[in-house]
């Protein structure tokens, strides 16, 4: 579990004691477990508190912006101390020995509600650090990946013995490192303590230094170089290595384009970082609309949404209007439906533009699980309280339009009632995904399933009430079917206004047009980058998986 993902403001409020911390914290990783795996609340608290589920707590150094004051990680590690959790969970801890040691420092006059004789530091817990990689160590994997096998020479013996002696046993075959490595093994030994050595004794420089020079370039090159220099050159090389080794699908990215992207999401880092706003090593892929400016994709998504609203009521306006040859309803009902309508545009093009933009998905999976089946019971409260307020509708409808008519739509509430229903047994938030794409791609096939669900229950839910109002009609069924698709898929755009899908594709179409992002979909080339090495995931947020290239990159955007 990612530590920068538990973003409660409540932590760092003033007042807050660390048993209440500890209280939310425990929440946050049942929310985690549940969100990711099929099980109740009540069973992953069960699990976690009887210690048969090990949470491992990553990014205790993501969770405050460089620079500045800890104050959400010391406030998690006071919860983890408090007596409210002692005893309750045991949890791994992770993060970069710098923010550790910055913990370690904080003084009461940093925090002034610091108890005397408090240690901002984990109590009673075991340390674990990575110490650098013995100078043979390195030597022997290096063997490993560049040595081959060869036979050293036979003996030949002496001429008198060759008759009376039997013959010699097989000479042994023995590991010799590839030419263009041999002077690095021959400077370890003899400079154990040089930059490069130093270097090369971290087991992330090591997997650098493999990377960059796995097929060509001579490692060699970097022996005698300042520390900085030899950093500089490789993280140079590893980009266009990587490209090398994983060729990307056809019509893909050269390795300047792949450089290319990867420092857009570093410099995009590196500000949010500045800011202190959110992740600083890592980003969510919904949120990469950002990367366009902050007000003109909200501002182009609520203009898309409101317009697209407006001309959807305006045809069920006009479908209205063939029917009964009124644009202004004449009973007092249909008039304010029409005010409703004007009413809910404007919600509309209000709340695209300042909603958060939270993500759904849907999981058909969750209706094999006993929380799922609960859930299946409790949504079969939506289309009973449909048919009530449908039945409390119908009699204000018909006030004016008659019994048969009001009752006949009043029952096509239902159709909302079922949407609901469908919502809230299929859809969650997305805790971990496979891979990077699939976080936007069941993002909009979540929001695209609920807009046509809703302009097909009610093309049916109107079709079925007008036939039933006038049946005498030929063509009441599709004359109600076209007003209810109209208004369903107005609804439907109301729905999910705030899902973040809009507001991506606008701002992937910007981005692409000033070849900020790449040509094809954002999707296939995070997979690709993820698949090679170069990017992680943790939960739904994808990582460099360096943090130096991340530097780098963000340096020279």
């Amino acid at each position: 579990m990612n530590l920068s993902g538990f973003d409660d403001p409540r932590i760092t409020a003033s007042g807050v004691s660390p048993g209440r911390v500890a209280e939310l914290f425990s929440r946050w990783i049942v929310d985690e477990i549940t969100a990711a795996h099929p099980l109740s609340r009540r069973k992953a608290r069960d699990l976690v508190c009887e210690k048969w589920i090990l949470p491992i707590l990553d990014g205790l150094d993501e969770m405050d912006p460089e620079g500045t004051l800890p104050r959400r990680a010391l406030a998690v590690i006071r919860a983890l101390n408090d007596s409210a959790h002692v005893g309750r969970a045991t949890v791994v801890v992770t993060c970069r020995t710098s923010l550790y040691e910055r913990l370690a420092a904080v003084t009461p006059s940093d925090v002034p509600d610091l108890r005397p004789g408090e240690l901002p530091i984990l109590q009673n817990a075991s340390v674990v650090r990575l110490e650098p990689l013995a100078v043979e160590r390195v030597q022997r994997h290096l063997i490993h990946r560049f040595g081959r096998a060869r036979m050293p020479p036979p003996a030949s013996p002496p001429a008198d013995e060759m008759d009376c002696e039997p013959a010699p046993a097989a000479p042994a075959r023995r590991l010799v490192v590839a030419p263009r490595w041999q002077p690095v093994l021959s400077h370890l030994g003899e400079h154990p303590d040089s930059p490069f050595s130093t270097l090369l004794r971290s087991p992330l420089w090591l997997f650098v230094t493999i990377a960059a020079h796995l097929n060509q370039g001579s490692p060699a090159e970097l022996i005698g170089l300042e520390s900085a220099v030899i950093r500089e050159r490789m993280l140079a090389r590893l980009v266009p290595e990587t490209v090398a080794q994983h060729r990307p699908p056809r019509g893909g990215w050269s390795a300047s384009e792949v450089h290319q992207y990867l420092a857009v999401f570093a410099g995009h880092l590196a500000y949010r970082r500045a800011e202190g706003n959110g992740l600083s090593t890592g980003f969510r892929p919904h949120e990469l609309w950002q990367l366009a400016g902050v007000r003109l994709p909200l501002l182009l998504t609520a203009l898309v949404n409101g317009t697209l609203t407006v001309l959807l009521l305006f045809a069920a306006l006009v479908g209205y209007h063939d029917a009964t040859s009124y644009w202004i309803p004449p009973f007092a009902a249909g008039k304010a439906l029409l005010v409703g309508g004007m009413l809910f545009v404007m919600w509309v093009y209000v709340y695209s533009y300042r909603s958060p933009g939270q993500l759904r998905s849907l999981d058909t999976t969750m209706l094999r699980t006993p929380s799922g089946k609960r859930r299946l019971l409790v949504s079969c409260v939506w289309p009973l309280a449909g048919l009530g307020l449908g039945y409390l509708f119908g009699l204000w409808f018909s006030q004016g339009y008659g019994d048969r008519v009001g009752q006949a739509y009043g029952i096509s509430w239902v159709a909302i009632g079922f949407i609901l229903a469908v919502e809230t047994v299929l859809a969650h938030r997305p805790a971990a995904v496979r891979r990077p794409s699939l976080v936007m791609s069941q993002a909009l096939l979540f929001q695209y399933t609920v807009l046509f669900s809703y302009g097909l229950f009610f093309a049916l839910a109107f079709g079925g009430a007008n036939w039933a109002a006038y049946p005498w009609h030929p063509t009441s069924f599709v004359d109600g079917a076209f007003l209810g698709s109209c208004i369903g898929l107005a609804i439907g755009v109301g729905r999910t206004c705030g899902a973040p899908g809009t507001r991506y594709a606008i701002a992937w179409a910007l981005l692409t047009a000033r070849n900020v992002l790449p040509r094809r979909r954002l999707g296939p080339f995070l997979d690709w980058a993820y698949h090679a090495g170069l990017l992680r995931l943790t939960g739904i947020a994808v990582q460099f998986r360096h943090h130096a290239l991340q530097e780098w990159l963000g340096c020279r955007r």
